[in-house]
């Protein structure tokens, strides 16, 4: 098994550059998926997107049941998903990508982490895969501080990008692996070259960012006073572990900035711990702010920055929810409050169906009630989702493997 594992990985070295350029075939169109695909598979190319395709796929939607890869290994494989799916449509069509999927085999066979021996093969490929894309930023012949991450105003420095193969200490015991490893590395940093060159941006930094990100953000966490590695770090970006924790892993893409959404992280630590918040606005310079935080065990928490009179959950039904203040310091500019939802308030919640959202209404002293907008100026009240944060809470609380 294993020289035919070591064949396949050849191939995938040597045809990954087909990434950078379009696939070339007749259109096939009119042709049943089952005969594309066989089409498909006779061209090298193509061949080795689909089998690149299937690892970051796999992987992917192993990481959903079971906690297997870290912010940076998991952005890798959404990118790749989403540049070698485009790449395949355009010559096989959106049905081959969907016969190819290999995302809800991988969320299958990783259910409580007791993985099949291929599928762990797979995932250790797929480690390799996202190593390399991670890494790659840091051996582009471009000026990188003239290439941005897309979606995102971020230049680095080459000195910058070259921490993130500093943090994986990585030794491959396996020689093949090791230079499946350099070859992908080189390939992927020549795309990313290519894309810089023309638009000055690309997604394929975008895994090497996260990992950036995750390494500041644990340094911050461990010396809060420490100097920062990059200039990332010496953001006011960088403060997701002061309000959570140690975290390794975050849901959604959002540029290392602000949401309007509720946010999820998978954390480091264990027990019943913050794991995602929805942000708390309101007008003025110097109005009212805070974080609704989900806790791993489903409770609810507004932590504020002034010591308010009262909180209350407003859902789309009609109902209201008192919270309880826990905690309330000083007064003014200097003023924090903590308000938590009680079991009974938590057992209503529980009761209502994935479709109810939730506004949160505050009141000062002597004040009217009021409702904190979402973040942004004209986003209006705050709409958290129940559906959304049990979905969160989910992907969140997945298992870990027994070596975590």
């Amino acid at each position: 098994m294993k020289s035919a594992v070591r064949s396949t990985i050849w191939g995938v070295v040597s045809g990954v550059m087909a990434l950078a350029v379009p696939l070339h075939a007749q259109s096939l169109a009119e042709i049943p998926v089952e005969q594309r695909l066989q089409v498909m598979a006779k061209n090298q190319s193509a061949r080795t997107l689909m089998e690149v395709y299937g690892i970051a796929t796999f992987a992917a939607g192993a990481d959903e049941s079971c906690q297997l890869f870290d912010v940076g290994e998991l952005r890798a494989f959404q990118v790749l998903k989403g540049q070698i799916g485009r790449q395949l449509a355009r010559v096989g069509g959106d049905e081959v990508v969907a016969a190819i999927d290999q995302t809800e085999r991988g969320t299958r066979q990783a259910k409580g982490c007791a993985l099949p021996d291929d599928a762990k093969v797979t995932i250790e490929r797929g480690r390799v895969i996202a190593r390399a894309l991670q890494d790659a930023p840091a051996i582009m012949k471009a000026d990188q501080q003239q290439c941005a991450v897309e979606g995102t105003h971020w230049r680095f420095h080459r000195r910058e990008w070259e921490f993130v193969p500093k943090g994986h200490f990585v030794e491959y015991e396996d020689p093949q692996l090791e230079a499946m490893y350099h070859g992908l590395r080189t390939n992927f940093a020549s795309i990313a070259d290519q894309a810089c060159g023309s638009v000055k941006q690309t997604v394929m930094l975008i895994p090497a960012f996260e990992k950036l990100r995750l390494m500041e953000e644990a340094s911050s966490f461990a010396a809060p006073d420490a100097m920062a590695f990059t200039s990332l770090g010496s953001s006011e970006r960088t403060v997701t572990s002061r309000h959570l924790g140690l975290w390794r892993s975050q849901r959604s893409w959002t540029g290392g900035g602000y949401t309007a959404d509720v946010d999820f992280y998978r954390m480091a630590h264990k027990g019943d711990v913050k794991t995602g918040f929805a942000r708390l606005s309101s007008l003025g310079l110097f109005g009212v702010e805070g974080h609704m935080y989900f806790t791993t065990g489903g409770r609810w928490i507004a932590g504020i920055n002034r010591n308010i009179e009262a909180v209350e959950l407003r859902l789309s039904n009609g109902t209201s929810l008192p919270m309880e203040k826990t905690a309330g310091e000083k007064e003014g500019m200097e003023g924090t409050s903590t308000f938590e939802l009680g079991e009974s308030g938590l057992t209503v919640l529980e009761r209502q169906g994935p479709e109810i959202s939730v506004r949160v209404a505050f009141k000062q002293e002597g004040g009217e009630w009021r409702f904190f907008d979402a973040p942004g100026k004209g986003s209006g009240a705050q709409q958290i989702g129940l559906g959304a944060v049990r979905d969160g809470l989910a992907w969140s609380n997945a298992p870990r493997p027994a070596k975590n």
